[in-house]
């Protein structure tokens, strides 16, 4: 019908693991065809096209060097900014880049009967600020994530807990990046390549909802 705005529901999937350096590394432009991890310095260090993009300051700048002026705020930034003000900043921009990083932080406080509350708050910013930049001449909009979640009724046991890889990597809750080791029993190991991650190294998952020995929440 005339008028009816557009909307498009675009399913995708993360770059493995599922990990914020790799996942936010994954969602810059031309990460399609150049994302690569490389193991330096006790951490990951993933690229974009052979560009380096350990933090968020490296991240904008290539998103910088690809749109053009580029407005960067926090969600609560944005929520914070009147509407003159905000007309202002965006004069001139090719595009807002809005981020957050507040689910991953309430999920991760321990204590996730009062974080999901504030998860679902949220979200709900996240839709109320969508709708105020609409009214403000935003035509185009782009929700995505770094990666997913599972949020559990309970901590996981020692029985879901599986072995180190070991060797030389970069270890998670979920996942280890790395090379050498061994592949622990009720774990998999495959090349990063295999997943369209150049670089050379390996990566090992427990099966199921198992995770690895470090600490932090076995919930979240």
């Amino acid at each position: 019908a005339a008028g009816r705005e557009s909307h498009t529901c675009r399913p995708a999937i993360a770059a493995a693991p599922t990990i914020t350096p790799i996942g936010m590394a994954n969602l810059l432009p031309g990460a399609e065809s150049g994302l690569a991890v490389a193991f330096q310095d006790n951490g990951l260090v993933p690229s974009v096209g052979g560009v380096a993009v350990r933090n968020a300051t490296e991240r904008i700048a290539l998103f910088q060097r690809e749109v053009g002026a580029l407005v960067d705020l926090r969600l609560t930034e944005l929520m914070n900014t009147s509407d003159e003000a905000l007309r202002q900043k965006l004069t001139g921009a090719d595009l807002l880049l809005v981020r957050s990083t507040d689910i991953d932080a309430a999920g991760e406080s321990g204590s996730i009967g009062t974080a999901w509350r504030t998860v679902d708050g949220i979200l709900d910013d996240l839709v109320n600020q969508i709708l105020r930049l609409g009214h403000l001449g935003v035509v185009n909009v782009v929700v995505t994530a770094d990666h997913g979640f599972i949020v559990l009724s309970s901590a996981l046991g020692p029985g879901h807990v599986v072995e180190r890889p070991g060797g030389t990597g970069d270890l998670h809750s979920r996942c280890w990046v790395g090379r050498g080791g061994v592949t622990p029993p009720g774990t998999v190991r495959l090349a990063m390549s295999d997943v369209g991650v150049g670089g050379g190294l390996d990566l090992v998952v427990p099966h199921g909802v198992a995770v690895f020995p470090p600490p932090g929440t076995r919930q979240f």
